[in-house]
């Protein structure tokens, strides 16, 4: 039925209506000031507010996902990927992501996915380190502003680090932009510990090991990552003191080089040469080094095993009262 309406030419305030109407379906009866906030909001981003309520309503995956996640229907009423990106351009990217995400899974993985929650990728290995898996899943609630999808390093089925990022395209290219690695809350001395048994591979470069496999599997061109001044709750003196992670210092370690506001990072990790490391500490990096190649190839096996044959797209494409794509060049300057 949604979709007959967008096909006869929904009007924007039937669009939020209705999204509102799945606000209140999905939270319950106490979110009458839930569902006032949004109808507030929607007035003052009207016109991606709409566009965005009609793409939701178009597609029966994502009215699912917005019905089990109703944070995604604030996507163009809250900061997203970027301290003062563009409404419009985060409305772009969504669409992007999502028309992706469409490509790459099955409307029945999808389901499933909203149902059963994550998806294991890979375990770490034996032993000690067989409490350490990877796992994929929704950016939930609590990520919401940085991104749609996380990969989570687990310590015994809870998540320990997690980075959470968006795939969208930049120019000619597809990028995936992280917008968060972030530590479980009071996680600081399981991260200590997880540093040892990993054999000094860092929860956060593990992690991140995990997304540059992710980006190579599925082909995407590029990975970038949001520097400290324009992450969402870095930029905002209110929310600073949520974030414990240095994003320019880890980004520089990893290899990355600014260009506006991203650090553009390499598909493949970076090593030093074992001729080069003290001889007291070659036979950590031999291991450190073996533990990295296992987990690249855990996660390529996993994601392979999660993959399944595409059918109907989630997201609709761009309508004529969708936001133009920019060229290649005007879509780099358009970044904040």
């Amino acid at each position: 039925m949604a979709l007959a309406f967008i096909r006869r030419g929904m009007s924007g305030p039937r669009a939020i209506i209705l999204t509102a109407g799945m606000l209140r379906r999905s939270t319950g009866s106490a979110s009458l000031a839930t569902m006032a906030k949004y109808l507030v909001r929607a007035l003052a981003t009207w016109p991606t507010a709409t566009h965005w309520a009609r793409t939701i309503l178009a597609n029966a995956c994502l009215r699912r996902l917005a019905r089990c996640e109703p944070h995604l229907l604030f996507r163009m009423q809250r900061p997203y990927l970027r301290a003062g990106l563009p409404p419009e351009t985060a409305l772009r990217w969504l669409r992007e992501h999502f028309a992706w995400l469409s490509r790459n899974w099955s409307p029945a993985q999808i389901r499933a996915w909203q149902g059963e929650g994550p998806l294991h990728v890979a375990r770490l290995g034996a032993g000690p380190l067989e409490r350490y898996a990877i796992e994929l899943r929704l950016a939930g609630a609590r990520y919401c502003k940085e991104g749609e999808l996380a990969l989570a390093l687990t310590l015994d089925d809870e998540p320990l680090m997690t980075a959470v990022f968006t795939v969208h395209g930049h120019g000619a290219i597809t990028v995936l932009d992280i917008g968060c690695v972030q530590g479980a809350p009071g996680s600081s001395e399981s991260i200590r510990q997880a540093t040892r048994d990993l054999s000094g591979l860092r929860p956060k470069q593990a992690v991140l090991l995990a997304v540059r496999a992710f980006a190579v599997h599925y082909g995407i061109d590029a990975i970038v990552g949001v520097p400290n001044d324009a992450h969402v709750s870095l930029a905002r003196r209110r929310t600073r003191g949520r974030v414990n992670m240095d994003y320019d210092r880890f980004w520089q370690e990893m290899g990355g080089v600014r260009l506006g506001n991203d650090y553009w990072l390499t598909a493949m990790p970076s090593r030093r040469s074992l001729a080069d490391i003290d001889s007291r500490k070659r036979a950590q990096y031999r291991r450190r080094y073996a533990l990295e190649d296992a987990l690249w190839g855990a996660v390529s096996r996993g994601l392979q095993d999660c993959s399944a044959a595409v059918s109907a797209p989630i997201a609709e494409p761009p309508t004529s009262d969708t936001p133009a794509r920019q060229s290649p060049q005007s879509a780099a300057a358009s970044r904040p």
